[in-house]
Formats: C-alpha cells, structure tokens, sequence
C-alpha cells in the first residue's frame, strides 16, 4: 500500500470515528497531488455549475508567522446553518518535498454555506483555494517540506 493509499485510509478512518453525529451519506476523500495534478482538480471542479472560490493569500515563501497564516474561511457561518462535516487531517508521513493536496466532499445538505480550513499546532499547512459548488466543496492545501500540519476542516450547509 503506498503512502497516498495508506493516507486516504487513516483520514476516512479518522472521519468515521470522528463523525459518529454527522450523516453517513456524507462522504469525502484525501488525494496527495502529483506536480501539476492541482491545476487538473481545480479545472474539473471548475466545470461544474455556479462554483464560488475563495482564494487564500498568494504563498510564494511560506510564512514564518507574517502574512498567510494556512487558515482559510469561505463565508461565515450564520443562524440557520447545519455542520456537515468535521474532518481532521493528519499526514502519516513527513515528506522532504513540498506537497500539495486535495480535499473534496459531497455533503447531504441542499447547498453548502460556510467551509472553514484551520490549522492548529504549531506547523501549518497553506489554504491555497476553497471551491464549492451545491452541496460539493474541494480545499486545496499545501504542505511545507518537513512539515507536520495538524488541519481541521468544517463544513456547514442547509
């Protein structure tokens, strides 16, 4: 099993064990992206009707606690939204390389709200995009070499 297999395997792990209050229809996955792999992700969801994106700050250097901080929030919750989703992702290996990587989900919810991308610990990951489209939302993150991010991302929609 390859790094990527055995990563996607924890995170719906984690999910599942996790998520005991939130649907089980929802669902969601973790890829590791190849090098140019993002801008293939980005355009495929892109295609889809009425996407809104929000986009992180521009991380040419990554951030020693100046400028980007990793967090990223595609509109702020409000009184009638539902949780949908609380996904923690945690690498099962620390790559030498910066990497970059895709999380997408598919929620029950008619249409989604608010995605909130947080990173917590003391080493982040960068919040390069938040695409959603309905009840679709895809995060594009990416990882420093060496990095060991501890990332949170919630979803909530009606």
């Amino acid at each position: 099993m390859n790094s990527a297999t055995r990563w996607l395997v924890f995170v719906l792990f984690l999910h599942i064990s996790l998520g005991d209050e939130l649907d089980t229809t929802t669902k969601t996955y973790v890829k590791l992206l190849k090098e140019g792999e993002a801008a293939k992700e980005v355009a495929g969801f892109a295609a889809k009707k009425a996407v809104e994106t929000k986009l992180g700050d521009d991380v040419t250097r990554f951030q020693d606690g100046y400028g980007n901080p990793g967090d990223l929030v595609y509109r702020y919750r409000e009184s009638s939204d539902i949780l949908q989703i609380r996904d923690v992702i945690v690498l099962p290996e620390i790559s030498s390389d910066v990497q970059e990587v895709q999380w997408y989900a598919i929620t029950r919810a008619r249409r989604i709200t608010s995605v909130r991308v947080l990173n917590f610990g003391r080493e982040r990951a960068y919040t390069l995009r938040i695409d959603v489209a309905a009840n679709e939302a895809q995060v594009i993150l990416r990882i420093p070499p060496n990095y060991d991010p501890r990332i949170m991302i919630e979803v909530y929609g009606v």
